[in-house]
């Protein structure tokens, strides 16, 4: 009489299901985190263009609380613009901002920088952001433009390495 061992194949059997069903866990996991990273994606994504379509709203139709039509309306979104100013000057050395906006001065040169506006020396077109100090090497300096109009300004130290900010 011939028996036949009923758990041969068994622990391989077993084994090998464990091993599936921990690659479908593996799997799901990378799906599941993959899809939370996109989803934040494109929260990040449509809040950015959120914030940058709601800056300013033009009026269409009609006259709407005293606005008339074709009307700009800044709905003081406020902004931080960076320039970064390096041995050879300020980067951009352009920039069209709002009312209110802020502009980060970033020191990347070598040397101290002195944020002023134009003309040197007398630095009189926007007293408010002439700096008045020297900002080493790696500091910053920040400015909030509430003056609407187009201000030159240059680093006191290198007058001649400057730059142009318009406020609308």
């Amino acid at each position: 009489m011939s028996y036949k061992n009923k758990t041969t194949g068994g622990f391989f059997t077993g084994l090998i299901g464990i091993i599936v069903i921990l690659i479908i866990i593996i799997i799901g996991y990378y799906f599941i985190k993959s899809k939370s990273v996109y989803n934040d994606y494109q929260t990040k994504t449509s809040e950015e263009t959120k914030d940058s379509a709601l800056q300013t709203v033009n009026v269409s139709n009609g006259t709407n609380n005293g606005v008339s039509i074709g009307t700009s309306v800044n709905l003081g979104i406020t902004r931080t613009f960076t320039v970064n100013y390096t041995d050879a000057g300020f980067n951009p050395n352009t920039l069209e901002i709002n009312g209110g906006d802020i502009v980060r001065f970033v020191n990347q040169s070598n040397g101290g920088m002195d944020v002023s506006s134009n003309p040197h020396p007398s630095h009189t077109d926007y007293p408010a952001f002439n700096e008045n100090a020297t900002v080493n090497a790696g500091g910053t300096f920040e400015f909030t433009f509430d003056q609407a109009g187009t201000w030159s300004y240059h680093n006191h130290l290198r007058p001649n390495l400057g730059g142009t900010i318009t406020v609308k």
